[in-house]
């Protein structure tokens, strides 16, 4: 697999840096690759070292896919999905949100405040994880979550109820809040 990892052909590269019995060398020499498919596929190999998603996840070219294999990565470093979650495509954003509901033990209270309203925020945050910042202790947080349209009705039904206005008001403001909460 070296040798094919030096291939004239990206393709081979690209099957090369996907294969798991691809050395972690290797592995991090075709995670610099020129071709994105490349890169991509060293993203998404289970072998692939943290250091090497973490430059990875970074890839700044125009196409997130890069970006995209990294959070999809079992085994990519909860700080690299984090910092994924924030990511300005929207793709990456919900691969790496999905990536970080799926970890066991995980909870959306390890984020900061910053993390937590860009996930709230974020339209294509699952249910289940809005549910839960909506038990947030920050008052931001849970502005957020009343205010995405993807919020379960039974918690904007909940949020309506809350003694803070600003909370109220976007629970109102919110599109997929049903009528018998507004009136």
């Amino acid at each position: 697999l070296t040798r094919l990892a030096s291939d004239a052909d990206w393709y081979v590269r690209e099957a090369t840096a996907g294969n798991l019995n691809t050395s972690t060398d290797t592995l991090i020499k075709l995670a610099s690759d020129s071709n994105i498919n490349v890169r991509e596929a060293a993203a998404g190999n289970l072998n692939t070292p943290d250091d090497t998603l973490i430059e990875l996840a970074s890839d700044s070219n125009s196409n997130s896919n890069v970006r995209t294999a990294a959070a999809n990565n079992p085994n990519a470093p909860i700080d690299i999905l984090i910092k994924l979650a924030g990511d300005s495509d929207i793709d990456v954003r919900e691969a790496a949100i999905k990536s970080i509901n799926a970890r066991k033990g995980w909870s959306m209270k390890n984020l900061s405040v910053e993390e937590k309203i860009a996930i709230a925020k974020d339209i294509n945050t699952p249910p289940d994880t809005l549910t839960e910042l909506a038990g947030d202790s920050n008052l931001k947080v849970r502005c957020c979550v009343a205010g995405n349209p993807n919020t379960p009705i039974d918690v904007l039904t909940e949020l309506a109820g809350d003694s803070s206005w600003s909370l109220r008001e976007s629970v109102a403001n919110n599109p997929s809040t049903p009528i018998n909460v507004l009136t």
